[in-house]
């Protein structure tokens, strides 16, 4: 009979209990789903020997490219395409919030980030946001922004800045909670990258790390929630035997 610590248990849990997961990686092939804006649409490929376009159609999403285009220059296209879809929303929005709040962000950029849905630099005063947020419902872009913005007024994640998102956005818990259990994107993790995250997993199970604060997310993908699993068994059995 295996007998297992109270503590092993706890560790045994935070591993295999990872917080979210990757998104699952895209071929850019017929009937594959992708989302703009929290909508579904099923992927439909056209070949021709004209400019490359993403157009939607009803549910479907209309991707004209030239006849064989790699799945690497199909992703590129489509990964613009998307960074345009998030520039003009942020242009529909920020001059609005930017006057609401009484602050203005100097430089402003929309690109990939593999960690984070925004970030601000208080001192350049500029502020990025992950293009995959064109993917998430309108509400959960907008609370990105106004959060990032905020930081221009408080730089911490204290009880002010709080309550200057409970007065400005009162639903932006709900759109942290949404985005905190959502996929950021897939990603090929480097070594760098994956030592790193196991060392956050172990954090967790240790207890040293008790949660993860506002829009910082960090991706698990299944090769690293096996191995750190696997390591979590090892260390309980182990101590299991001094019970036994």
């Amino acid at each position: 009979m295996l007998r297992i610590s109270i503590s092993a248990f706890i560790h045994l849990l935070a591993a295999c209990s990872s917080p979210r997961r990757t998104g699952a990686a895209r071929e850019y092939l017929g009937r594959e789903s992708h989302y703009l804006w929290g909508k579904r649409y099923l992927l439909r490929v056209i070949e021709k020997d004209a400019p490359s376009s993403v157009a939607l159609q009803h549910s479907r999403m209309v991707l004209a490219v030239r006849p064989g285009t790699s799945e690497a220059k199909r992703e590129a296209i489509v990964a613009e395409w998307y960074r345009e879809q998030l520039k003009e929303a942020v242009e529909a929005l920020i001059e609005k919030w930017e006057a609401r709040l009484g602050v203005k962000a100097q430089r402003l950029f929309v690109q990939k980030m593999k960690t984070k849905w925004g970030s601000c630099n208080t001192f350049s005063k500029s502020i990025r946001l992950n293009t995959e947020l064109a993917k998430k419902a309108p509400e959960c872009f907008e609370y990105i922004l106004v959060h990032e913005l905020l930081h221009l007024i408080v730089r911490r994640h204290d009880d002010r800045f709080t309550g200057l998102l409970d007065r400005h956005l009162p639903q932006w818990k709900h759109a942290r909670d949404v985005l905190n259990a959502a996929p950021l994107a897939h990603a090929d993790w480097t070594k760098r990258s994956f030592f790193r995250e196991r060392a956050g997993l172990e954090a967790i199970g240790r207890g040293a790390v008790k949660h993860v604060s506002f829009h910082e997310v960090t991706l698990t993908g299944a090769r690293l929630r096996r191995e750190v699993t696997q390591r979590m068994l090892s260390r309980a059995m182990r101590q299991s035997r001094s019970f036994r």
